[in-house]
């Protein structure tokens, strides 16, 4: 109950009820403030995996070039290559893998037995792996079997 507190001779003013209580007004605040963090969470989310992919994009386009190198100048006989590009380290490993011996015919008369035939036109299998690492130490591991010649770095059918 409240406390009259009329003087006489003057009228009385008019209670006013319009507005909002203290107490509307925080609960106002504080539901305002949830749903602001839930967006700004949101949004952070959002930008971290677009960091993390744009990461990830650069190791693939890192593998993609030196995958793309390997016709060129990588693809030769040594078996490990390394290196770096601004940032990233990369790794190429090459190994041939081992088919099963073809049939061959014994050595015609007056042929050398422990002679190798011409191994410059044969056909091997080779295993290429690129790994690529960025600075923040995210690895990305690529592999392609190509088919070359035994002498070179070009492809002999693909």
């Amino acid at each position: 109950m409240r406390a009259d507190h009329h003087v006489a001779g003057r009228p009385r003013a008019p209670i006013d009820t319009a507005g909002f209580t203290i107490l509307e007004v925080l609960v106002a605040l504080t539901v305002l403030g949830l749903v602001v963090a839930v967006l700004f969470e949101g949004i952070a989310s959002g930008l971290r995996r677009t960091s993390y992919e744009e990461a990830q994009l650069a190791l693939v386009l890192e593998a993609e070039r030196i995958m793309a190198r390997i016709d060129l100048d990588l693809g030769g006989g040594v078996a490990v290559q390394d290196g770096t590009d601004g940032n990233l380290r990369w790794r190429l490993e090459r190994r041939e893998v081992p088919t099963e011996p073809e049939d061959e015919d014994p050595p015609e008369i007056g042929e050398d037995a422990g002679e190798d035939a011409d191994d410059a036109g044969k056909v091997v299998l080779v295993d290429y792996e690129v790994t690529v690492e960025g600075p923040d130490g995210r690895t990305l591991t690529v592999g392609t079997r190509r088919v070359r010649t035994a002498e070179g770095n070009a492809d002999a059918a693909r």
